[in-house]
């Protein structure tokens, strides 16, 4: 009988970075190359991505406009340098916090993602059928 090989623990964001470029994958976490250049969308996306995970792992009633302020703030970069400018930077974060505040009001979100940064042990075969 053949045995498929396994990708060890790929979660749903590392599945997304590898579909949009599977040499970025390789280099970031095969390779564990350094990410240090980082581009001001990319932090954004981290800011995001995080909010969102913290925001959807609290309990329902937890769940408040003023948390997904919190947590935006808590996972918003430092790096100025990294937007075109000082106002550039805050201008982000403001329309960023005002969307997520928007998408995730509790009469938008009815029905919780179906995946967040699981982790899922997919074969290459697998992965393959479902694209």
């Amino acid at each position: 009988m053949h045995s498929e090989t396994l990708v060890p623990g790929i979660a749903d964001y590392q599945l997304e970075e590898y579909l949009r470029c599977p040499h970025k994958y390789y280099n970031k976490y095969i390779l564990r190359q350094s990410t240090d250049h980082l581009n001001w969308r990319q932090l954004v996306q981290y800011a995001v991505n995080h909010a969102i995970h913290e925001y959807y792992s609290l309990p329902v009633e937890s769940r408040t406009p003023r948390i997904v302020v919190e947590f935006v703030d808590r996972y918003w970069t430092n790096k100025v340098r990294r937007f075109e400018s000082n106002h550039h930077f805050h201008r982000v974060k403001s329309i960023v916090t005002q969307n997520l505040l928007l998408e995730l009001s509790p009469s938008n979100v009815l029905v919780p993602p179906p995946m967040l940064f699981e982790k899922n042990l997919l074969s290459p075969r697998r992965i393959s059928s479902m694209l």
